[in-house]
């Protein structure tokens, strides 16, 4: 129903979790996820990259890790940095808890 919402509001794509993943898994992925749609690379192959960079270390390999994420939408391309910038920044708005390692994400984007 989530997923519903964000696209009925107009998200073009929403990447969700089929279950939970332990926090440093998920903090990798993204930072995968996220680097790799700074390069401009379309939302699938982002997130097939993002899986293997998971998968490929030794501390997250199990599929529990990285198997469980899915992209609903359409394969779009974000065409420049402040786009992500701001999804991130929206999603820190909206998980206060999550406030740290968002910023962490931000840095990370604007260092590249």
């Amino acid at each position: 129903r989530l997923v519903k919402a964000f696209l009925g509001a107009g998200a073009r794509a929403v990447l969700v979790s089929q279950w939970p993943v332990a926090a440093q898994a998920s903090m990798m992925f993204v930072r995968a996820f996220y680097t790799e749609l700074s390069r401009g690379t379309l939302c699938n192959q982002a997130l097939s990259r993002a899986m293997c960079a998971v998968r490929g270390s030794k501390s997250f390999a199990h599929p529990s890790n990285w198997a469980g994420y899915a992209l609903i939408g359409a394969n779009i391309q974000i065409s420049n940095r402040s786009a992500v910038v701001r999804q991130a920044l929206t999603e820190m708005l909206r998980s206060g808890e999550k406030c740290r390692e968002t910023f962490r994400i931000i840095l990370h984007l604007l260092e590249k």
